[in-house]
């Protein structure tokens, strides 16, 4: 939907040589309360340690299989087997469409030290719960 602000003529309008009117835009999105289902999946997740162990890059996609809009954000943790934290990260929100898939790329700065760890991303996106993918990272 868009507003704009009307110019009226009058004598001191006709010797202007610009003419400002203003304009506003907005979307507007409604969902019905019955029969909406939010349904949110990571697929194809990879986070592997690059840059001589200095940086962790994540990827994997977020795809919306319900039927309204969803604005998932979350955060990516690394721990070892023994739940020792080595890192703590923020996953942005954004946005996604009902039936759109959403590639999600992130590379952090934490060094670490060679062995397994576990990466742990979980993402909320206000469905019933939010979802977790747990994963092996071998930094070698």
């Amino acid at each position: 939907i868009f507003f704009e602000s009307r110019i009226e003529e009058s004598e001191k309008s006709k010797n202007l040589n610009v003419i400002v009117a203003g304009r506003i835009g907005t979307i507007i999105y409604t969902e019905t309360e019955k029969g909406t289902v939010g349904l949110g999946s990571i697929e194809g997740y990879a986070a592997v340690s690059a840059a001589q162990k200095k940086t962790i890059n994540v990827a994997f996609t977020f795809k919306n299989g319900g039927n309204t809009l969803l604005s998932p954000k979350g955060s990516i943790i690394i721990v070892d087997d023994n739940a020792n934290l080595y890192g703590k990260f923020d996953i942005a929100s954004f946005n996604a469409l009902p039936g759109e898939a959403i590639p999600v790329k992130s590379s952090y700065n934490l060094a670490l030290n060679s062995g397994v760890y576990n990466i742990i991303t979980t993402l909320d996106y206000e469905g019933i719960y939010p979802l977790t993918q747990e994963n092996k990272l071998i930094v070698k």
